[in-house]
């Protein structure tokens, strides 16, 4: 991209330049002895890094390298062609973002995990971010780590990260941590667990019983842990605050940051009401249909109008192809038998309501017909009528318990006379699907 910088000055932007481009110096380690320190600093200039220096270099400061060779460690022209010692360090931008996002479940418990970080990227510390520079920065900080001084040099401690301990040294731009460095340049890519979430599902065959469709405990935590080359230096800070916000060195937005903080949460996810219909098939349908069997001989044994219509349409979605297709065209005729004398369904016919149900469901343009018998042996006609209607009645309400609308169902009766030959076939009740 073009850009008005023909001299392509370092100071600003210049055709060919990396967005985020960071340059400093080399530091070729710590003077070893104040011998050392005479000797070099006789020879190398280091004058443009000794703001704050009091006493001359000395055994504990840095040793900064003349790349160029002229005798002066500079910046040069500051530009592209003649920038002195100083060399090309890294960028402060991401090379990429990236998450990852991983689980499984197995026998009611259930895990998450969200991972996300950065890949690499260079942060130089503001020259008042007492959190990594502790009192090289400035003589009174609030903070200082309990190890500070394990990390700093001595003639016990020679080959400590940090030079000699004093102040002020980090905090002037010309001070010998306050002119961007190879040693102290940052790497801040990272890595981070940002949730971790485990749970557990209650079975259903208990809190089915307790009129929940599904009840699931879990335990949830944010910011977990983090893994970034920079702890290798400090532990107090985190590294998606290590970046510097503009405005001055001195910019309070640019030496603190409010860290990611770590959050812990259990929590209780309650599911009201039945489940939706699943459609399976081969030995899981067969095993769900045996289940479900032994579920309606239970439930049966209370009248109709209390059976609970939602689960067997659910279990009945499973067979509902074995109606024969004629069934929308009104052609055939499902009976649902119930007990002589009584508006309860007999056990292995429970399964038809939800088969109809289902039927209906799938095909909302369609109608049905409900016509209710009752020849009871033992029963007067008023008293068959009487059944009969009740009958009705009874699969008109569990149709409409399982969604159907009333517009859609026509009830009628047919007593029957008192018969002795009656048999549990004549109390009945006879629907007709019309599409």
């Amino acid at each position: 991209t073009k850009f008005n910088n023909e001299t392509k000055l370092l100071s600003n932007y210049y055709e060919g330049m990396e967005l985020g481009e960071i340059w400093g110096f080399h530091v070729d380690g710590l003077f070893a002895s104040d011998a050392e320190a005479a000797e070099y600093t006789s020879r190398v200039d280091q004058s443009y890094c000794n703001a704050n220096l009091n006493g001359g270099w000395k055994a504990g400061d840095l040793k900064y390298a003349d790349i160029d060779g002229d005798g002066v460690i500079g910046v040069g022209a500051n530009t592209l062609a003649d920038h002195g010692d100083r060399i090309y360090l890294g960028n402060s931008l991401p090379r990429l973002h990236y998450g990852l996002t991983t689980g499984f479940s197995y026998a009611g418990f259930d895990v998450s995990v969200f991972f996300e970080g950065t890949g690499d990227h260079y942060w130089y510390p503001a020259r008042y971010n007492f959190d990594f520079w502790g009192p090289y920065s400035l003589g009174y900080p609030a903070f200082l780590a309990k190890n500070f001084l394990d990390n700093c040099w001595s003639e016990d401690n020679p080959d400590a990260y940090f030079p000699r301990p004093r102040s002020n040294v980090a905090s002037n731009a010309g001070g010998e941590l306050g002119r961007v460095n190879d040693r102290y340049i940052q790497n801040i890519r990272y890595l981070r667990l940002k949730n971790m979430t485990i749970g557990y599902t209650i079975p259903e065959r208990i809190v089915n019983k307790i009129g929940f469709e599904q009840i699931r405990i879990y335990a949830s935590g944010e910011n977990m842990a983090y893994w970034s080359p920079i702890t290798k230096v400090t532990d107090h800070l985190d590294p998606e605050s290590c970046f510097n916000r503009g405005g001055s060195a001195t910019d309070d937005l640019n030496n603190t940051a409010y860290p990611w903080q770590k959050t812990y949460m259990i929590g209780l996810d309650i599911t009201f009401g039945g489940r939706a219909a699943k459609v399976v098939t081969g030995k899981a349908a067969a095993a769900l249909a045996s289940e479900a069997k032994q579920i309606v001989r239970e439930i049966v044994k209370e009248k109709i109008v209390e059976v609970p219509v939602e689960k067997i349409v659910e279990v009945e979605k499973i067979v509902e192809k074995t109606v024969p297709a004629s069934t929308l065209q009104g052609e055939y005729k499902e009976m649902l038998y119930f007990v002589i004398n009584r508006a309860e369904l007999r056990p292995e016919e429970a399964f038809k309501v939800g088969r109809l149900c289902q039927i209906l469901k799938d095909n909302p343009e369609s109608r049905i017909v409900v016509t209710g018998y009752a020849d009871s042996g033992t029963g007067t006609p008023e008293f068959n009528s009487t059944l009969s209607e009740a009958r009705a009645k009874a699969v008109a309400e569990l149709l409409g318990k399982a969604g159907i609308s009333a517009d859609r169902i026509v009830c009628h009766a047919a007593g029957g006379d008192r018969d002795a030959s009656a048999a549990p076939k004549d109390n009945r009740v006879a629907v007709c699907i019309i599409k």
